[in-house]
C-alpha cells in the first residue's frame, strides 16, 4: 500500500468516525441542529466525497469508462441493495419504498456516490477525448453538470426517483475538486502544503462558526473547504507510524461495512438528551458520540471480518467478484 493510499485511508478513518458519531447524536441521543453536528458535518460527508473524486478519476477510452460505471455499480448499488433489504427485513425499515421515493433513504450516501461518479466518468471521459490539459477548461467542463443541478434546485425540481438534486448540489462540488487534485499535482500539492491556504482555512472556520446560524450555502461551502485544508494538511504533516493513525487508517480500510452496519445499531437513548442538549453542551456532544463510536465501529469491523470468511459476503458487502 502506498503511502498516499494510507494518508486516504486516515481521512476517511476520522470521516467515518464522524459520520457514527453524528448518527449517534441525531438518531439515538435525538440531539438535533448542536454545534457538535455541525462542525463533525463540516468535514465527514464531504471528505468522502472529495475522497471518492479523487479515486475516480483515470485516462478513460470508451471501453475503460463503460467498465468503470459498471464496477461502481456494483461496488456502490449491490451493498446498498443487500443491506437495504436486510434492514426491512430486521427492522422493518421500508426501504423499497424509500428507494422508489426518495433516492435510498438512509443509504441515499452510496445511491448518491453511484451517481455522481457516472456524471463525473462521463466529464472525465469527454475531457480525455478533447485532450485538455488546462485546469481552468477542465474545471469548467466539470462544473458544467453541477451548473445544470443547481439550475434544477433553484426551479424547485427534484428527481425523487433518481438524483437527488440538493444532496447532488451539495456535494458534487467536492467530488469535483477530488477529480481536480488527482489531475492536476499541483493543485494536490497546494492543498497539502500552502501555508498561506492553511491561514485562510483556519480563517474561513472561524468566521463559518460565527456565521453558523446564517446558514448561507456559500458561507458553509468556504467554511468547508476551510476544514478540509486544516485536516488534509494536519494529515500530510503528522508522523505516519503515530499509533493514532495507524489506527484510523485501519478504521478507513473498513468504511463501507461500517456505514452500512452501523445502523442497526443505533438504538434510542434519548433519555440523554436533556443532558447534552444546547449549543454550550459541545464537549459532552462530542464525547457522548465519539465514545458511542468507538463502541459500535470495532463491533461492525467485527462483524465484517467474520462474514467476510464467505465469498458471497465479500460480493454482497464490497461488491468484490
Amino acid at each position: 500500500m502506498t503511502s498516499r493510499i494510507v494518508y486516504w485511508d486516515q481521512l476517511k478513518g476520522l470521516a467515518i468516525i464522524f459520520v457514527v458519531a453524528n448518527h449517534l447524536l441525531q438518531f439515538s441521543f435525538g440531539v438535533h441542529g448542536s454545534l457538535a453536528s455541525f462542525l463533525m458535518e463540516l468535514f465527514d460527508l464531504p471528505a468522502f466525497f472529495l475522497i471518492s473524486g479523487y479515486f475516480c478519476y483515470k485516462p478513460l477510452t470508451v471501453k475503460s469508462a463503460v467498465q468503470n460505471i459498471l464496477h461502481k455499480a456494483i461496488s456502490y448499488l449491490v451493498p446498498m441493495l443487500f443491506v437495504g433489504f436486510l434492514s426491512q427485513l430486521i427492522s422493518d425499515y421500508p426501504f423499497v419504498k424509500v428507494l422508489l421515493t426518495s433516492g435510498g433513504g438512509r443509504f441515499w450516501f452510496m445511491y448518491a456516490l453511484f451517481e455522481m461518479s457516472v456524471v463525473a466518468i462521463v466529464t472525465i471521459y469527454l475531457s480525455e477525448r478533447l485532450k485538455i490539459r488546462r485546469f481552468w477548461i477542465d474545471a469548467i467542463i466539470m462544473t458544467l453538470p453541477y451548473c445544470v443541478f443547481v439550475a434544477l434546485k433553484v426551479l424547485h425540481i427534484d428527481c425523487a426517483d433518481g438524483i437527488r438534486v440538493d444532496s447532488f448540489v451539495t456535494y458534487y462540488r467536492y467530488f469535483i475538486i477530488g477529480v481536480l487534485m488527482h489531475k492536476y499535482v499541483r493543485l494536490f500539492d497546494l492543498v497539502r502544503d500552502s501555508h498561506w491556504l492553511l491561514s485562510l482555512g483556519i480563517l474561513a472556520v472561524i468566521v463559518g462558526i460565527i456565521l453558523k446560524d446564517i446558514n448561507n450555502p456559500l458561507v458553509n461551502f468556504i467554511t468547508t473547504c476551510g476544514i478540509l485544508v486544516i485536516f488534509i494538511q494536519a494529515f500530510a504533516h503528522v508522523d505516519k507510524q503515530n499509533p493514532l493513525l495507524q489506527c484510523l487508517s485501519y478504521v478507513g480500510e473498513y468504511t463501507l461495512p461500517i456505514y452500512l452496519l452501523h445502523f442497526f445499531f443505533l438504538f434510542d437513548m434519548e433519555w440523554l438528551s436533556s443532558y447534552i442538549t444546547g449549543n454550550k453542551q459541545i464537549v459532552p456532544q462530542m464525547v457522548c458520540g465519539l465514545a458511542g463510536a468507538a463502541v459500535l465501529i470495532p463491533i461492525c469491523i467485527m462483524i465484517d471480518r467474520i462474514c467476510s470468511r464467505s465469498r458471497m459476503w465479500q460480493f454482497l458487502m464490497h461488491g468484490k467478484l
